[in-house]
């Protein structure tokens, strides 16, 4: 599930809502509703944020986790124009495995990609 999901239901579980619930206070079907948080649809567009903001009566705080979780959800990854070939090559190398990673891969990832390069590292890649 994204976290997007994943934040909607603690939400709704945090007001002791049902989904049948959830779905009459924000305006949608129950299925809307249990599709995305099982993860069997992507991030809402349009006014659903809005909503549930707005319905769920969330604070500043939650306001600002659910717009973060809302970026974070999204299955569509924009590569910047510019680099350079080979990291294209790792990106997509890496879009092709991200299915079958275990969390000793994701963990070692996530320390390569805070590793910080070297001022003259970082610019030639060497």
């Amino acid at each position: 599930m994204s976290p997007a999901s994943n934040l909607c239901k603690s939400y709704r579980l945090a007001r002791n809502l049902s989904q049948r619930d959830a779905a009459k206070l924000l305006g949608y079907e129950q299925s809307f509703i249990c599709a995305f948080e099982r993860g069997k649809r992507g991030v809402p567009t349009g006014n659903f944020k809005n909503v549930l903001v707005s319905k769920f009566a969330l604070s500043e705080e939650e306001r600002n986790q659910f717009e973060n979780a809302l970026k974070r959800s999204s299955n569509k990854i924009v590569l910047p124009f510019t680099l350079d070939e080979d990291k294209f090559y790792l990106a997509h190398e890496f879009a092709e495995h991200l299915e079958s990673l275990n969390s000793k891969q994701m963990e070692l990832i996530r320390l390569a990609i805070n590793i910080k390069a070297k001022p003259n590292e970082a610019k030639t890649g060497e």
